[in-house]
């Protein structure tokens, strides 16, 4: 008798928590019973996408001219094994339990994480049993019990989120189509070159790489300018401040000047000098004026990561991190979140969160002033927000000494920018004065905090800038004054920095202000950049992982070096792929994608003309022409370890990265047009590649 509601969550500790929130739940073998409601769930995907060969028996053999492999349709197959390749017991075990629960339901909810992938890997499972009951979608931002039984008297029909699905299975097999074109053609020219093994390529860790790279390259082919500062004692009867001499205004790339307006002419410098030295002048400006500043918006995860940066944290701790407070404490709400604003039903609650709060902390309580939750500031706004809303605390009351140091900072942080609403504006006065001699202007500027406002809970950084900071005099527009000393100061133009979690995030997300072509460039301001807000972390922690970029200490901070072995693979990869527009604009397609402005159709047609002229680049041999021999390659940039497990290469998965080693230097001599339409003919087989070594 069909009376019962499936539904699936996305992961076993999610369904526990649904099931307990219902109820008083009974686990079974694979699933919980509470009620009407059966609650199964999944471990992530339970079904991967099939290998190339699973289209054609052709494909078990590498060849140039069977590229690019673009299925008319992509086919999933039940997940395998990642080490013995065999067929995973638990998708199996769990997909038979999910089938049996449906035969005796009348409809499922379908309980992934609220994002793009959680919507797909139910979806699949629901595709891959031929479900045909209705769906309706459990959204969940906050995993507390109340949380999620509020969540139940908010479903839509799952149908509403079919965009949502659609962008996810466009991604994955852009990722595919990619990677496994673009590994198998890298492949041939690379081994065309004198190498043996794989070299694989993604579609988003390899403009990763290429960013950090390309920065190093910077910063070793700088070349320092001096520049010249000039700065004029400033006497008064009210007392004395030292000011800027500011440059005219057309001072931007004309004569002795750079194009941020620094000026390199000493000559230009010592005239300054000369002509306002000891000599009287006038107060030309004398504003002072209160300012009010807002507080900042509540968090979203890229600022929560760049904030627990100075922490010490990197992206991918701190992800982790927020989400154990997610779906472990249940102390905050859902991380992955790209939205700093909340809605406003959230901030009718502030009373009993602040109560909840107050008390989680204890006595380590120690935020100064009194918040007014009956205080609405802009970050509670249902007009701005996105699938998500901001990174808030919840009521969950829980003692926070069972908490890592990791977690209690990243909790501090959400509930100190949670509170920072309840604050009034900050309020401090400017005081801009401004010296006119000889023509010449000098000018310095004050700030004095005048209200402290949600700075109580937020605390103003010292920084070295504020070692230099004077009080300034206070003067009248008209007063005189006099010059003495005026000094040349001299500096020099420094490199840009390396990267670090924070920084590297940061260009991730704004990745067109490295896009080189102008157009792509104008397109995608409101994109989200390489990767998404749940993935680019991840992305950073295994460029690490993998042997491109190590993390090491300097000065206070730890920044990102490229390694030998990532700059060997920058140099052999197309611009590309190692520039970050073709991920960049595929970012803003998957957008198009999922605000429904474009369909599946009109994304694979773009997918197959883009992925047809990388594979044309690589079948007329200039790809692998510009690729270094094995005699090219530094020794540091080869690292020889066994990998027998991945001889089989043909099913393997592009992503960035190889597992190569260099051939014996005769081999190394041949001519690479011959080597290339050796690899054509498919004389390359993917059984008998060698693994001894790895170099990406």
């Amino acid at each position: 008798m069909k009376n019962r509601v499936l539904v699936i969550a996305e992961k076993k500790n999610l369904a526990q928590d649904i099931a307990n929130a219902l109820g008083r739940p009974t686990a079974r073998s694979g699933y919980f019973e509470v009620g009407e409601y059966d609650i199964c769930y999944a471990s992530g995907h339970l079904l991967k996408q099939a290998d190339p060969d699973f289209y054609d028996e052709k494909y078990k053999k590498w060849r140039m001219n069977d590229l690019p492999i673009i299925p008319a349709q992509q086919k999933k197959i039940v997940r395998t094994d990642k080490k013995t390749g065999k067929t995973d017991a638990f998708a199996t075990s769990q997909l038979k339990v999910l089938k049996q629960l449906m035969q005796s339901a009348v409809s499922v909810v379908n309980a992934g994480d609220p994002d793009r992938e959680g919507q797909i890997i139910i979806v699949e499972i629901l595709q891959h049993l031929n479900c045909r009951l209705p769906v309706k979608r459990l959204w969940l931002n906050a995993q507390t019990p109340a949380g999620i039984r509020e969540a139940f008297k908010k479903m839509k029909d799952d149908a509403a989120f079919r965009s949502l699905a659609l962008a996810a299975e466009c991604r994955a097999e852009a990722d595919w189509v990619i990677g496994m074109s673009c590994t198998r053609g890298y492949t041939l020219a690379w081994q065309s070159r004198g190498h043996d093994g794989v070299m694989n390529v993604g579609r988003v860790k390899s403009p990763v790489i290429g960013l950090v790279v390309q920065r190093e390259l910077d910063i070793e082919q700088f070349v320092p300018k001096t520049f010249y500062i000039v700065k004029g004692a400033i006497k008064t009867r009210a007392g004395n401040f030292v000011a800027k001499w500011v440059p005219p205004k057309d001072a931007v790339d004309s004569a002795g000047f750079d194009g941020e307006g620094r000026l390199l002419d000493r000559r230009i410098a010592q005239g300054v000098v000369d002509r306002t030295i000891t000599k009287m002048g006038v107060i030309e400006v004398a504003d002072k004026k209160r300012v009010k500043q807002k507080p900042p918006l509540l968090l979203s995860l890229g600022d929560l990561q760049r904030l627990a940066h100075s922490f010490g944290l990197s992206p991918d701790q701190t992800l982790k991190v927020a989400q154990a407070l997610y779906d472990v404490h249940k102390l905050t709400t859902y991380p992955r979140t790209t939205c700093s604003h909340a809605p406003t039903d959230e901030w009718k609650k502030a009373p009993q969160v602040l109560a909840a709060v107050r008390g989680n902390f204890g006595s380590a309580w120690d935020f100064d002033g009194a918040p007014d939750t009956s205080r609405q500031s802009g970050a509670w706004d249902d007009g701005k927000l996105d699938a998500h809303y901001a990174i808030i605390p919840t009521d969950m009351r829980k003692d926070l000494s069972g908490l890592s140091r990791e977690e209690q900072i990243v909790y501090r942080l959400i509930v100190s920018h949670w509170l920072a609403q309840f604050y009034p504006d900050y309020e401090y006065d400017t005081t801009t004065l401004t010296a006119l001699v000889e023509g010449e202007r000098f000018t310095a500027t004050g700030q004095t905090p005048a209200l402290t406002g949600w700075r109580t809970v937020i605390p103003l950084k010292k920084s070295a800038e504020d070692e230099d900071k004077q009080a300034l005099p206070l003067v009248s527009k008209g007063d005189p004054c006099r010059s003495n000393p005026v000094e040349i100061h001299e500096d020099q133009t420094k490199p840009p920095p390396r990267y670090n979690g924070a920084t590297l995030l940061d260009a991730m997300e704004k990745a067109w202000k490295f896009v080189t072509d102008p157009k792509v460039k104008a397109r995608l301001k409101q994109t989200e950049g390489i990767g998404t807000p749940a993935t680019r972390s991840t992305i950073i922690a295994e460029c690490i992982s993998g042997g491109f970029i190590v993390e090491e200490k300097m000065g206070k901070a730890n920044v990102y070096r490229p390694t030998q072995k990532a700059r060997v693979y920058y140099q052999a990869l197309d611009a590309d792929l190692s520039r970050v527009d073709l991920t960049a604009y595929f970012e803003g397609q998957l957008e198009e994608v999922e605000k429904g402005s474009m369909d599946e159709t009109a994304f694979k047609t773009m997918l197959t003309r883009l992925v047809t002229r990388l594979m044309a680049k690589l079948k007329d041999g200039s790809i692998a022409a510009a690729m270094p021999t094995p005699q090219q390659i530094p020794e540091d940039a080869i690292v020889s370890r066994s990998r027998s497990s991945t001889a089989k290469t043909g099913t393997r998965r592009g992503g960035a990265g190889s597992s190569t080693r260099a051939r014996k230097p005769a081999t190394a001599k041949r001519d690479t047009k011959v080597a290339m339409a050796e690899s054509a003919e498919g004389t390359v087989k993917a059984a008998t590649r060698s693994t001894k070594g790895e170099f990406f």
